[in-house]
């Protein structure tokens, strides 16, 4: 979900993509610019906020109209590399290039357009294809949620091991109190289970008591959808989740007004909790205010170097704004 308007070349460009697309997805090279950034304009040694340890980040440029809106992604169990999908319908695919150890850019950056259950492109159709939420598959495949049109599609792995998203997918039964979801506040904060179900909570999709809706759905069993509620914290929203080795949950919030500007939350949701017996509250680790680098977060990767430390990587969805930054950042957990 956008909070900012997309300015009108913006969809001017959209809607050239969406008459110029037509046959299979193919991975397209593109090029990138990336500045450093600091957590902290005012304070350039700052390096912490909250339980959070900054490791570095960037703001990426491309002279290529597709590069914008990224609203989920996956990082490698190592790091090295990086999955998005944006809220226009493209997957990217890149190599994330460090410099004693901190990300200093992406190399190796590549495009391809998702496709839909009867093969044929998707990207450029904003009603069609606003990808909102990605998860890996205990199977290797890869669950997109999306927004406006409410649905679930599984890319099933690609037999010789490539890019799942580069294939067909299969529509998820989704639980039927999505439907009530605003057509811009859907599943956002996606995560596959071990057991092969799904973990997700709506952006905009309140219960009336101050709390978030979720469920966990999907799964070999085909069981009934579970009802999560999840705490509200002022006006954050979710827009991501991803599982931990521990079996908890990171989850990624963010916040946008006109007056106040944007804002994140990233905290965890204990394993226990999703039994649905009880509200969830989730233990923060930081909240990211609008004086320090900050933009409209909805991506979020997790990843453990050898030595056993974890990292969370955020990406920004700029809107296509020129306002608007595409941030990628890291933070060492606790």
């Amino acid at each position: 979900m956008g909070v900012l308007l997309r300015g009108v070349e913006g969809y001017f460009g959209v809607a050239l993509l969406a008459l110029a697309l037509a046959g299979p997805a193919l991975a397209d090279p593109i090029p990138i610019d990336a500045a450093a950034v600091r957590l902290d304009p005012d304070r350039p040694e700052r390096e912490t906020v909250g339980k959070l340890t900054y490791a570095g980040g960037v703001s990426l440029l491309s002279p290529d109209q597709r590069f914008g809106g990224w609203s989920a992604m996956v990082i490698s169990a190592d790091g090295s590399h990086l999955t998005a999908i944006s809220d226009i319908g493209w997957r990217m695919t890149a190599t994330i290039a460090r410099q004693d150890g901190r990300i200093v850019g992406l190399m190796e950056v590549d495009l391809a357009a998702l496709a839909g259950p009867d093969g044929k492109p998707i990207a450029g159709d904003k009603e069609a294809a606003d990808a909102e939420g990605m998860a890996v598959m205990p199977d290797g495949g890869i669950a997109v949620a999306f927004e406006r049109q409410h649905r679930v599609w599984h890319y099933p792995a690609a037999r010789d091991g490539g890019d799942a998203l580069l294939g067909v997918p299969v529509p998820i039964d989704t639980p039927a109190a999505l439907t009530a979801a605003e057509s811009n506040g859907g599943l956002e904060a996606l995560e596959a289970l071990p057991d092969g179900s799904l973990v997700g909570f709506a952006e905009e999709l309140p219960d009336g008591k101050g709390h978030h809706t979720g469920w966990i759905f999907g799964g070999p069993a085909a069981a009934q959808p579970r009802t999560l509620r999840l705490d509200a914290i002022g006006i954050l929203k979710p827009t991501d989740l991803k599982r931990l080795p521990s079996g908890d949950l990171l989850l990624l919030e963010r916040r946008y007004t006109v007056a106040g500007g944007p804002g994140a939350r990233l905290s965890i949701i204990d394993a226990a909790a999703l039994d649905g017996a009880k509200p969830i509250h989730s233990r923060e680790l930081a909240q990211i205010p609008a004086n320090l680098t900050v933009d409209n977060f909805e991506a979020l990767g997790v990843w453990q170097d050898a030595k056993g430390g974890q990292y969370a990587v955020i990406l920004s969805d700029d809107n296509f704004s020129a306002v608007q930054r595409t941030l990628l950042m890291e933070f060492k957990l606790p």
